[in-house]
């Protein structure tokens, strides 16, 4: 066995683990095993995930937030995930459309002085 995994430069721990899954699987148990983990303990439940874009549908201008209030409202014995979770719950199902906010500026209440000649007053934005 130690000259085998040697030839093949493996260690012996994993020419053992190949030849028990041949044994037990035939050359099928040689074939590369998926390695994604089986289940996600912190997924949402799939209720909970209808519930949210069941509402979402019957009003798409609604926000993760005001979803949230109103599930809250309506089925106060279910624990609702995070508003920041809705809405990624909301990105995945679907086009999300966010309003650009405009830029708030002030305005200028006094002038920027006065100039009696070239490069007097500096101004910059």
């Amino acid at each position: 066995m130690t000259d085998l995994c040697q030839i093949y430069k493996i260690s012996r721990k994993t020419g053992h683990k190949w030849i028990e899954r041949f044994q037990e699987s035939g050359p099928s148990g040689l074939e590369e095993l998926d390695r994604r983990p089986q289940n996600c303990p912190h997924a949402i439940p799939d209720r909970i995930l209808k519930d949210i874009l069941e509402l979402r549908f019957k009003h798409p201008t609604w926000g993760a937030r005001k979803l949230r209030a109103r599930l809250e409202e309506t089925k106060s014995g279910t624990e609702w995930p995070a508003t920041s979770t809705i809405t990624a719950i909301l990105h995945r199902a679907g086009p999300v459309y966010t309003l650009k906010r405009k830029r708030k500026v002030t305005p200028s209440s006094s002038p920027l002085g006065v100039m009696n000649g070239p490069n007097q007053v500096w101004c910059m934005d």
